[in-house]
């Protein structure tokens, strides 16, 4: 999102990080949650067969909320002349929200209540979970953190003490190893200070985003992400590649 050139996403580059005998496929779908997210690999994605499946969380993964399903229930059939008037005039789209004309009635929260339902993440890790066992895949869920101007923060942690994740948690719960990317940007941070002068969010994140990656920003997260799925596999790098300075990807320990 934001990118201007698709060979910079995190997918792209991470199939070039590994090489050879490698396939990437990016599945996503702006504006989904957890849920939809699994259920879209179960009902399309699984068709490629994947050895291996990345869920990426970010903190507003916990919304049970589709942003786009407003736009896709709104996307009924209109005439050149509907079409025209809703792209030059505000008070016509004005006037067919509040009418419900051409598909564009209803609320929103309730058409994402009706088809999504409450605790999303909790019951897509449970379906995620029981797809890997099903269908013999790896499965690993990478925890996404927001950049801000002094610092990178990972989403919703635990009241308690101990340090984890309320959706490493989670994770946990069903078997679904949770690794933060957080602490490989702060080593990257460390080791590049000039790089990062004027704060994280200025050079890992899109302009005027928290959370959203750069192309700096994604080319880190493949980084990190080829060691670690080399190690599962058993693969060495292939010829050529750079090595990564930075710390490899850990499972966070969650109780």
């Amino acid at each position: 999102t934001g990118l201007r050139d698709v060979a910079d996403t995190m997918s792209q580059q991470l199939e070039r990080e590994l090489g050879a005998g490698f396939e990437v496929w990016n599945v996503a779908v702006s504006g989904y949650c957890t849920l939809s997210e699994v259920r879209l690999l179960e009902t399309r994605a699984l068709a490629f067969a994947p050895d291996t499946v990345v869920l990426v969380f970010v903190m507003n993964d916990f919304d049970d909320f589709n942003t786009n399903l407003v736009e896709l229930a709104a996307a009924a059939p209109r005439s050149r002349i509907v079409r025209a008037l809703f792209h030059a005039s505000h008070g016509f789209r004005a006037v067919a929200a509040r009418a419900g004309w051409f598909g564009t009635g209803g609320d929103p929260v309730e058409r994402n209540r009706t088809a999504i339902g409450d605790g999303n993440v909790v019951r897509g890790l449970a379906r995620l979970s029981a797809l890997a066992r099903r269908e013999g895949f790896d499965v690993v869920l990478l925890v996404w953190p927001r950049f801000s101007r002094t610092g990178v923060v990972d989403p919703h942690p635990m009241a308690d003490e101990g340090g984890d994740l309320v959706v490493g948690r989670l994770a946990a719960a069903h078997g679904i190893p949770a690794v933060r990317l957080s602490p490989v940007y702060r080593a990257h941070m460390e080791r590049e200070p000039e790089v990062v002068k004027d704060g994280p969010r200025s050079v890992y994140t899109i302009p005027l985003d928290d959370t959203h990656p750069s192309r700096l920003g994604n080319a880190i997260a493949a980084r990190a992400l080829r060691d670690w799925l080399l190690e599962r596999t058993g693969r060495s790098p292939p010829p050529g590649a750079v090595a990564n300075e930075l710390p490899p990807l850990r499972e966070r320990e969650v109780a």
